[in-house]
């Protein structure tokens, strides 16, 4: 017996939404930004984005950008030497110097808000410390995963707020 055609199209309909729905459920947290991690002090200029997010890419990217010239703005963090993440898992980031003997390998996506920026900060034996960014939540790396979920010109209005909010948290 032959299938109907509505009885197919129904049945290719709901594979497909449950397909979708899974891989909502199973996915991932990335980190997007920068670490220094060559010195005592560890230091990470952060946002944690979904990756099923369809902006996640250009979320990612802005943060990124944002904090690139935040850091090149600021003596202080100018001379570190500061590695790119971009779009990393948050184990294999935490396993760069930011977990103690005994931590959870997802240290980092475990004390963070998804779309929101942080400071993370390690000194020696101390546990990291997380510092959310002035203007998250909503809003990502101050403001830019909101500016860019909402449609605008993060090209100024994003890098404008990261430098403000990151500047603060770094002082």
């Amino acid at each position: 017996m032959k299938p109907s055609a509505k009885k197919l199209t129904i049945s290719m309909t709901t594979t497909v939404l449950l397909a979708l729905a899974s891989s909502q459920a199973f996915a991932s947290p990335r980190l997007c930004g920068y670490i220094a991690v060559d010195n005592p002090g560890k230091v990470g200029i952060l946002a944690e984005f979904s990756d099923n997010d369809s902006l996640y890419h250009k979320k990612c990217d802005q943060a990124i950008d944002d904090s690139w010239k935040k850091i090149q703005s600021n003596a202080t963090l100018q001379p570190m030497n500061w590695v790119k993440i971009y779009r990393n898992k948050c184990y294999d980031v935490a396993k760069q110097g930011f977990l103690n003997q005994g931590d959870s390998a997802d240290l980092l996506c475990d004390n963070m808000d998804s779309d929101n920026g942080y400071k993370v900060t390690k000194k020696g034996s101390a546990a990291a410390v997380f510092e959310k960014q002035p203007g998250s939540n909503p809003g990502g790396v101050a403001g830019v995963a909101n500016d860019i979920d909402n449609g605008v010109n993060t090209a100024t209005s994003g890098a404008k707020d990261v430098g403000k909010s990151i500047g603060k948290a770094l002082k």
